[in-house]
């Protein structure tokens, strides 16, 4: 699997604009330490959850359309919706099925989703850090979450299945600390002797994160304003028509645009979202939860996939 977009070409606008989200990332994964180290983020499971989706829904909003502009005619339009809503669907369904097998996997292409997002982005303002710093900056906030508090997280694992529980195992929590500890060192060991300091500022970054922010507020800071900004901000430099309206009419003009294109979208999975856990009043936080994140994991799939294709597509343009 690719990186999420390929690099746009570097122009005052998008170096600009890229930049300034860069540093809204840390500055706000910065705050969030602040908040966490006086113990102002309160105790709760569905707040981290309800900002990480919240937020971080409009960032994957748009991948029909993206679908629907690459692909022209019906076929486009049949794979922008009723292919994408189907993978959702059927990964929804595989999780099911095979809860173990599809979890561990989901944890997987996360980890190199969100490390190849973050290479790819500075790739955009500087030089391209490591295949290891992609590994490290994915495995950070994957990593992290199961290995911090994992007794926090094994009520929600066993609301999803009792069987994947295992991975939360004291032996597989262990392997992953080790594999974590080794893999951030090795890349910031690399990164620091090429001079990358941008990636070597991210590691740290997402390192105090992890260490310093209870494991839920954590990831819902990392996925909600960290990864997903970020992702905007590579559509809006580097994916038409945002990109366009960027060129002409300035950043301000593309991010309103992306707003209008995302809004729809969001809103409906929002509404749904809302209406599962009303349609679920009195169960307890741990299940709720739950249904968010099987919902959440059956379109992290068809995103994934979304963006692989929308690279494969681009590369051969520029081949």
């Amino acid at each position: 699997m690719v990186g999420l977009l390929l690099p746009a070409a570097s122009t005052p606008v998008v170096t600009s604009t890229l930049g300034v989200a860069r540093r809204l990332t840390v500055v706000l994964a910065g705050l969030a330490m602040a908040l966490a180290v006086a113990g102002m983020l309160p105790a709760t499971v569905l707040a981290p959850l309800g900002l990480a989706l919240l937020v971080g829904l409009p960032h994957g909003a748009v991948d029909h359309l993206s679908l629907m502009r690459r692909v022209q005619g019906v076929r486009g339009l049949a794979l922008g919706t009723v292919g994408y809503a189907g993978a959702a669907v059927g990964t929804f369904l595989a999780m099911g099925a095979l809860p173990l097998p599809m979890w561990a996997l989901f944890l997987v292409v996360s980890v190199w989703h969100f490390g190849a997002a973050d290479r790819e982005y500075l790739a955009m303002i500087g030089p391209r850090p490591s295949l290891l710093f992609a590994v490290a900056a994915g495995a950070l906030p994957v990593g992290g979450l199961m290995v911090t508090d994992p007794q926090l997280l094994a009520p929600l694992a066993a609301a999803i299945h009792p069987v994947v529980t295992r991975l939360l195992q004291p032996d597989v929590v262990q392997v992953v600390a080790a594999g974590l500890v080794g893999v951030v060192l090795l890349a910031a060991a690399t990164e620091v002797r090429a001079g990358r300091w941008a990636a070597v500022g991210d590691l740290a970054m997402l390192t105090g994160l992890v260490v310093l922010v209870p494991p839920l507020w954590a990831f819902g800071i990392y996925f909600g304003l960290w990864h997903s900004l970020r992702h905007v901000a590579r559509m809006v430099c580097s994916e038409s028509p945002w990109a366009d309206v960027a060129a002409t009419d300035g950043t301000a003009a593309a991010v309103r645009r992306f707003g209008r294109d995302a809004v729809v979208p969001t809103s409906i999975a929002a509404i749904a979202l809302v209406a599962l856990v009303v349609s679920l009043d009195g169960a307890d936080p741990a299940a709720l939860t739950a249904v968010a994140l099987k919902v959440t994991a059956a379109v992290t799939f068809p995103h994934v996939a979304t963006v692989a294709f929308m690279d494969r597509v681009r590369s051969r343009s520029l081949a």
